[in-house]
């Protein structure tokens, strides 16, 4: 078996560390936004097929106990699709144990409410200090990463949810065709 020669190192990138650091956080904040159209997406859907299982229901004539069971079925996927869906989209707005991060919305108005004097002070003092600045930013990505995996995790449940409310929702209306 033969050795693996190792790549040459690269050059360190020629501008300041910052501006990774804010690419960085950019791509996390837009995996962020992705994941809420997937939930807008995901809760649009719910309330179509809401729709349908409404009207169908109201609609069928002969329904025996096959119906009403896949029915409800129906209904239950959609409206965990639905809340799966909500739970993406909802902001979280209490305070976990983190530090305060100069960066993050609501660090910034719990530490300074509407001094505009102070928080400018303190951010200056930030921008000033490249490492700092990098922590914070570090913080930040960090943060939004682990909003975008609870976000994706909600939508996966709601999307699954709602292929099974598909499902559902035909059966149902085979169903009420077949008159089960």
């Amino acid at each position: 078996m033969g050795r693996v020669s190792r790549p040459a190192q690269a050059d360190p990138p020629s501008g300041p560390p910052t501006d990774d650091a804010w690419r960085t956080l950019t791509l996390q904040i837009d995996m962020v936004r992705h994941a809420e159209t997937k939930a807008v997406a995901a809760l649009a859907s719910s309330g179509v097929l809401g729709g349908l299982l409404y009207t169908l229901v109201s609609q069928a004539k002969l329904v025996g106990a096959g119906f009403v069971v896949i029915a409800t079925a129906a209904a239950v996927a959609i409206v965990t699709a639905g809340t799966a869906a909500g739970v993406a989209l909802r902001p979280r707005l209490y305070r976990r144990h983190t530090p305060p991060n100069l960066l993050f919305y609501a660090s910034i108005v719990h530490r300074f409410g509407h001094d505009a004097d102070a928080f400018g002070s303190d951010f200056t003092a930030l921008l000033a200090d490249r490492p700092r600045m990098v922590k914070a930013v570090a913080a930040q990505i960090l943060g939004n990463a682990n909003v975008a995996a609870r976000k994706y995790r909600a939508v996966d449940v709601a999307i699954l949810a709602l292929l099974a409310a598909l499902a559902l929702l035909g059966s149902t209306a085979l169903a009420a065709i077949a008159g089960w």
